[in-house]
This record gives structure tokens, C-alpha cells and sequence, in this order.
């Protein structure tokens, strides 16, 4: 077997295995004469194999770590008296199999592919942000597909992005954020989707990436209420010039907290008196604020939210407008396919905006 395949096959799967070894069936690796597949009982990936291996199984971290050791550009794979020999030019390893034989109960079994509507891994991607990070919160740390919307939130922030065709998914499904967090690696790789029973899959060519749906019901039309809200809102057109600026300080908001987790990133978005104002901290490292100019509408209330600025830097592009629903207390970004609804603390004060 050719060493460089088979590594990028394991490191393909190397996601869907349990790193911290609670349940032991979800540490090994399962490998057939074309396939290489694991799963961590949410997330679950097969990779097709570029050589023939034998029929085994082996704890995924000691495998995975000597291939990446090894120089050799071939590797012999042999299973005899429950061993994994491994031979090239210069090494010699036997590694043992479980005493007992696991075979995998991961099904890949999809008849049927249904081809991936445009847009629909960007809307996964900007509305996983919006999921709630809470484990206790169910189908909410999750995001919702439903026909032709794709929708998140962490009951204080609303996201909502709508597809230009329908999904066919009617009853809606809800992704875990670690399925989303992976096909952002492998978007340019889909090839088609398909759901069964309580599991989506995706097909990436060489291999097929899936996970259990988050059960519950998800309170979808509470939520596509609360966007309703938007129409009643006040309308800060966001020129081109201030979008840049914007944009521009998005990536020092960024800089500036560096060090901390990419989701857990915070920046507060002020309006006072039309004047946009964006402010970060970071205790280890200092903090960083910035005057970004006016929008159009002075008379708009003053008004304040916390923003990721990840997130930030990921809408602000197409976002048309700026919106603030002074009943709800409630701020939206509005681009052509996607709006973002975050609850702001109204009114604030120049001093406090600091």
C-alpha cells in the first residue's frame, strides 16, 4: 500500500473518532478491503481507500501517529494471530488487534443522492455561529433545515438564511454544529446529500461524512416571528465606504483577541447618534476600539451588541443594511439571502459605548 494515501484516507476520519476514549468502540478505526471509516456515535466518516487492506480493527490514535513517522512511500498490511504486521524497507511493527472481534455497525447504506441546493453549505456555515453552545439545550445547539430555510439560535441571537430552492425537507431536520464544522473542510468535495432514518449523510466522492440529526422539536415558527419583527425596524444603509471600514476593523477586532477561542470572540457594535463604533478587550492582551464614521440615519435610537467578529467579517460583505426594531430591542444585519438578528441593551450613552 502507498503510505500517503492511506495516511490522508485516516486523517480524513481522524474527526469521527472519540480522542477521549470514553466509549471504547468509538477509538478504533474499521477498516475493509476499500474502506477506512469511524464514528464517535454522533459524527461518522468513511474514506475510500486508494489500496486493498485486510479486514480489521485497531485503536485510531497508535495507527495514525506511526504512519505519520513513517518515510517509506510503501507499507505492507498484514493481519495474522490477531496482529497488525506492518513492513516497509526499514521497519518492522506488530501491533495487536482486539481480543475480541468488533465489527461495525456504521451504516453507510444510502440508495439515493439528492443533489446540494446553491448556497446550501454557506448557510449551514453562517447560521452554525448563531447555535447555542449550551449541551442542555437540545435541538437549539443545533441548526434547523426546513424547506427552503436554514435557521439557528441561542434565544438571544436569530439566524435566518433562505435558499433560492426548496430543499424537499418539509418535516425539518436539525445538524449538529460538529457535522457543519467538518463539511466546512470538505465543501468543495460535496456531491450530493441524503437523510435516513435519524442520520444525514454527505457524499464527498472518495468517502461519505454523516451524523445522527439532533432530536426535539425546533421552534421554527417562533423564530421566523421574531424576524418578522424586522419590518417595522429603522434602516441604517450601510455605504460602501463605511462597509470597508467596517470590515477593516473587523480584522483588528480579531487580531486583538487572539488566543481565544474562535466562537467564543466578542465584540461590542455601537450606534450613538448615527456614529458606528466597534470595541473589544482582551485582558491578556489590551483592548482596541474604533470610530468607524456615520450611517445614513441620525434619528435612529442609540443602540448597542455584542458581535463575533469571525462572524462579522463573514456577513458584513453582503450585508445591505442595518437594521434596529426599537419595540424588540432587537438588531439585524440584512443581506440578499441572510439576516442576523441579535437583542441589543437600548438606549446607551456615548460614555457607555466606551
Amino acid at each position: 500500500m502507498k503510505v500517503k494515501p492511506l495516511l490522508e484516507a485516516i486523517s480524513m476520519i481522524a474527526p469521527a473518532v472519540d480522542s477521549k476514549g470514553l466509549v471504547q468502540e468509538f477509538t478504533f478505526l474499521y477498516f475493509n478491503d476499500k474502506y477506512v471509516q469511524a464514528t464517535d456515535g454522533s459524527l461518522l466518516i468513511r474514506a475510500e481507500l486508494a489500496d486493498p487492506a485486510p479486514e480489521f480493527t485497531i485503536g485510531a490514535t497508535v495507527l495514525h501517529s506511526l504512519l505519520r513517522t513513517v518515510k517509506d512511500k510503501e507499507i505492507e498490511m498484514v493481519v495474522e494471530d490477531n496482529k497488525l504486521l506492518l513492513t516497509t524497507k526499514k521497519l518492522k511493527t506488530e501491533l495487536s488487534l482486539p481480543a475480541e472481534k468488533l465489527d461495525s455497525t456504521i451504516d453507510f447504506d444510502v440508495e439515493a443522492w439528492q443533489e446540494i441546493p446553491e448556497g446550501f453549505i454557506e448557510g449551514l456555515e453562517l447560521c452554525r455561529f448563531t447555535a447555542c453552545p449550551d449541551q442542555t439545550a437540545g435541538p437549539l445547539t443545533g441548526v434547523r433545515v426546513e424547506g427552503n430555510s436554514i435557521l439557528s439560535t441561542d434565544r438571544w441571537r436569530i439566524s435566518l438564511f433562505t435558499l433560492k430552492e426548496d430543499t424537499g425537507i418539509d418535516i425539518g431536520i436539525t445538524l449538529p454544529v460538529s457535522l457543519i464544522d467538518q463539511l466546512s473542510r470538505f465543501s468543495k468535495y460535496i456531491e450530493g446529500y441524503a437523510v435516513k432514518d435519524s442520520t444525514i449523510y454527505f457524499n464527498l466522492g472518495t468517502g461519505i461524512i454523516g451524523a445522527q440529526l439532533v432530536p426535539g422539536d425546533y421552534p421554527t415558527e417562533t423564530l421566523l416571528q421574531g424576524v418578522d419583527m424586522v419590518d417595522k425596524a429603522s434602516k441604517l444603509i450601510i455605504s460602501d465606504e463605511l462597509k470597508k471600514n467596517i470590515s477593516e476593523a473587523g480584522k483588528r477586532q480579531n487580531i486583538i483577541q487572539e488566543g481565544v477561542l474562535e466562537f467564543d470572540r466578542n465584540t461590542k457594535f455601537s450606534v450613538v447618534n448615527g456614529n458606528i463604533t466597534l470595541f473589544a478587550e482582551n485582558k491578556e492582551v489590551g483592548i482596541i476600539e474604533e470610530s468607524l464614521g456615520k450611517s445614513d440615519k441620525e434619528d435612529c435610537p442609540d443602540f448597542e451588541f455584542f458581535i463575533n467578529p469571525v462572524f462579522l467579517l463573514r456577513t458584513f460583505e453582503d450585508t445591505k443594511w442595518l437594521l434596529y426594531a426599537e419595540e424588540g430591542q432587537i438588531a439585524a444585519f440584512e443581506g440578499a439571502r441572510f439576516i442576523h438578528l441579535v437583542k441589543t441593551k437600548s438606549p446607551v450613552t456615548a460614555e457607555d459605548a466606551k
